[in-house]
């Protein structure tokens, strides 16, 4: 179920508003700070789930458990985080971009 939303999200949602002759709406982006560490494996593209708290200066992105299958993640995330190929690992209290649901 995971990565068949992450399938229609990445690839289906623009293509739908292109076979209308619409244009899709601007992705919402907030910037966050990652709340704990993130380890990655390295040359493997990520999206992880994240549920949001406001916070000051800025919001607070927590990442849920990784898993194709866990259908409970998804429902409570507000957003998805992307790491790059290159990316191996990320350190809790860094500014990461946050796509929005």
């Amino acid at each position: 179920p995971v990565s068949c939303m992450l399938t229609a999200q990445l690839f289906l949602h623009e293509l739908l508003f292109e076979f209308q002759g619409a244009h899709p709406p601007e992705k919402r982006i907030v910037r966050a700070r990652i709340a704990q560490d993130i380890h990655s494996k390295p040359g493997v593209e990520e999206y992880l789930r994240v549920t949001m708290k406001q916070g000051s200066p800025c919001a607070e992105a927590t990442v849920l458990p990784r898993g194709a299958s866990l259908i409970s993640a998804l429902s409570q995330a507000d957003g998805m985080l992307r790491l790059e190929a290159d990316c191996v690992e990320v350190g809790a209290g860094e500014i990461v971009d946050i796509e929005m649901f």
